[in-house]
């Protein structure tokens, strides 16, 4: 799978962006420079960030650096 830089726009005035996906949709391998502030709800797994592969697990916070 090729890894796509994904382009964030912000709303004038805006700092952050809130996205709040649901498990139908498809997650593909991206990067950006902007900070990444992910709340896994109720659900568990694995994922992929840079080269580390870990699990989650329900009410996981992660901090991703830009990248």
């Amino acid at each position: 799978m090729k890894i796509q830089k994904e382009i964030i726009e912000f709303e004038k005035g805006k700092s952050f962006k809130l996205f709040a996906p649901s498990l139908k949709n498809c997650f593909f391998w991206h990067y950006h420079p902007e900070i990444e502030l992910v709340y896994v709800e109720a659900v568990n797994g694995i994922r992929h960030v840079g080269k580390n592969i870990s699990g989650f697990t329900d009410s996981d916070l992660l901090l991703i650096g830009s990248n």
